[in-house]
């Protein structure tokens, strides 16, 4: 439903929308479901939700617990400091260079960062804090590329007189899927403490292959400014 390697052809089914103009809360679902971008956009969002649900509420248990990197809750205090940094520098040097040609080129980037990161986290030998300097950078670096990148491409691609109604769908499409995820992160951990940490891997996987096939779709990743189109058939 989501990769597909072919660019998708919309001009048969869609007619321009009217900026101002008065749309249902119908045509905005069709819209949502007939562009492929915003579908990627909404479905990427929703993993990079479980993601950060699952990270944020186990990876402090994880260093610290005997069966993870075993390390002090003292020096873990040290990690957010960390985060904060990498967050920063990408959004002071790197997010106000980045073009609108280029945001999908960048999400990628981002995600494969994240990937990258936790494959070196999950490669972390217990009691050595160093490594997670460099996880920091990767991680929190490529999701501060993720978050504003992603609504500055739909912000683009949606018309104005439609992103309230799009991005509400979004938000409460995005809040219901991301309930059950907390349970089953908890379940997993459970089992091993490494567990929910391979699934967030596998998530960064594939949000940056959905990216990838954004970036095919949309031939070179070029995003009109302003444009979008709603189905009304």
């Amino acid at each position: 439903l989501f990769i597909r390697p072919d660019a998708p052809d919309n001009t048969d089914r869609t007619t321009e929308s009217a900026q101002g103009a008065e749309l249902s809360f119908a045509q905005v679902l069709r819209f949502i479901w007939h562009d492929y971008r915003i579908r990627v956009i909404m479905l990427t969002t929703v993993l990079s939700n479980y993601t950060l649900i699952i990270w944020n509420n186990y990876a402090s248990l994880y260093m610290t617990s005997s069966q993870g990197l075993a390390l002090s809750a003292g020096l873990i205090s040290v990690f957010p400091l960390l985060s904060s940094l990498s967050i920063a520098l990408v959004l002071l040097l790197i997010i106000p260079r980045v073009q609108a040609e280029r945001y999908v080129q960048f999400l990628f980037l981002g995600a494969v960062s994240m990937a990258l990161g936790l494959v070196l986290f999950l490669l972390i030998p217990a009691k050595v804090f160093w490594p997670l300097v460099v996880f920091a950078l990767c991680f929190n670096g490529g999701n501060a590329l993720l978050q504003p990148l992603r609504s500055s491409l739909q912000a683009d691609i949606v018309a104005s007189a439609m992103l309230p109604k799009v991005v509400s769908i979004g938000s409460a499409f995005g809040l219901l899927a991301s309930i059950p995820i907390g349970p089953i992160a908890g379940a997993l951990y459970r089992v091993h403490p490494r567990l929910p940490f391979y699934v967030i891997l596998a998530n960064q996987v594939f949000i940056a292959l959905l990216f990838a096939s954004l970036q095919r779709a949309t031939g070179t990743g070029e995003v009109a400014r302003g444009v979008s189109k709603v189905f009304v058939g």
